[in-house]
């Protein structure tokens, strides 16, 4: 693999002596980043964890994007300090057609979870731009795509994977629940590690600017 991305950009040794090689931009490796990633999910049938407890792969993650498992080292001791809600051991410890009943149940509380933060993050959004973003559940390999803007939010729940040259948002189920439901603010989510923001960092910046306050403010 290592030799054939070396062969794109003339990276061979016996090449440099008559090649000069430039730099690949860094927005050109993000976006063959998303769609290798898309390609990747797409063509291993990877199915999110509510659907599928077994396919669950929250490793390649931490591959594509690093350190995205971090994530869940900070929730789950904000969990243990009663910041964030504990993990429903019924359902995780749960077998069989009971265990995909709770997960389904799971699943739908979370899709309106989603929901409820495209609604608040509609109301931060800038009057003159959409933001759109890829958001994935590292537990459960969730992946949700976002158009925002004043006039109106799009959430598509259970895509394939992240959207082409996209910002790459990193979280989980309790924060998504928290800031939907007013607990918590997406930037003490950011602050906290609750959530990581892969992409562009001046995009990164204006992003979590903007919504810094959705789910420490406005109204359900």
């Amino acid at each position: 693999m290592k030799n054939i991305f070396k062969a794109a950009i003339g990276g061979y040794e016996g090449r440099r002596r008559r090649l000069s090689c430039r730099p690949v931009p860094a927005m050109l490796w993000r976006c063959l980043f998303a769609v290798c990633l898309t390609l990747f999910l797409h063509a291993t049938g990877w199915t999110c964890g509510y659907h599928d407890p077994a396919s669950i792969r929250v490793g390649l993650l931490n591959w594509f994007y690093p350190e995205a498992l971090h994530v869940n080292g900070a929730i789950w001791r904000a969990q243990q300090a009663g910041r964030l809600p504990r993990p429903d051991t019924e359902r995780l410890l749960a077998t069989g057609d009971y265990r995909k009943e709770l997960d389904a149940a799971a699943f739908e509380k979370t899709k309106q979870a989603l929901h409820r933060l495209g609604a608040r993050m509609s109301r931060e959004a800038a009057m003159d731009r959409t933001e759109q973003f890829s958001m994935v559940l590292v537990e459960n390999g969730l992946w949700s795509w976002f158009s925002i803007s004043r006039m109106h939010q799009t959430v598509a729940v259970d895509v394939n994977g992240p959207g082409i040259s996209e910002l790459v948002v990193v979280t989980d189920d309790p924060v998504v629940h928290a800031i939907a439901g007013g607990d918590l603010s997406l930037s003490e989510a950011v602050e906290a590690g609750f959530m990581k923001l892969y992409g562009d960092p001046e995009r990164i910046d204006q992003f979590v600017t903007t919504y810094a306050g959705v789910g420490g403010r406005n109204p359900p």
